[in-house]
């Protein structure tokens, strides 16, 4: 084989390479992001379940405490923040929403 053929094969080799080597790439790259996507998508969703839960337990809890209650108002209240909190511990991290222990909940 002379040098010209040589050179020739070393060039023809990089270049298939080179090329394989950015499909890989491409590929690895955009099943990585697909991954990513479906994730989120599934915990959306699941934070709209949890939210959407979390929004009618709370409704069902005001109703039977304004059964029991006197003031509705002061009820309503509560359980709108108890929804909030129970909202938040879904999304956010234990130490975000932990009750502090002087607290009563």
């Amino acid at each position: 084989m002379d040098s010209a053929t040589i050179s020739a094969l070393a060039a023809l080799s990089g270049a298939v390479i080179g090329g394989v080597t950015s499909f890989g790439t491409s590929w690895l790259s955009q099943q990585t992001q697909a991954k990513v996507q479906a994730r989120a998508h599934k915990l959306s969703q699941r934070e709209e379940l949890y939210k959407h839960f979390i929004e009618t337990a709370s409704q069902a809890y005001a109703d039977s405490l304004v059964r029991q209650a006197a003031n509705a108002g002061e009820v309503t209240q509560l359980v709108d923040l108890y929804a909030l909190v129970s909202m938040m511990r879904v999304i956010s991290s234990a130490p975000i929403v932990e009750v502090p222990t002087t607290w009563s909940v």
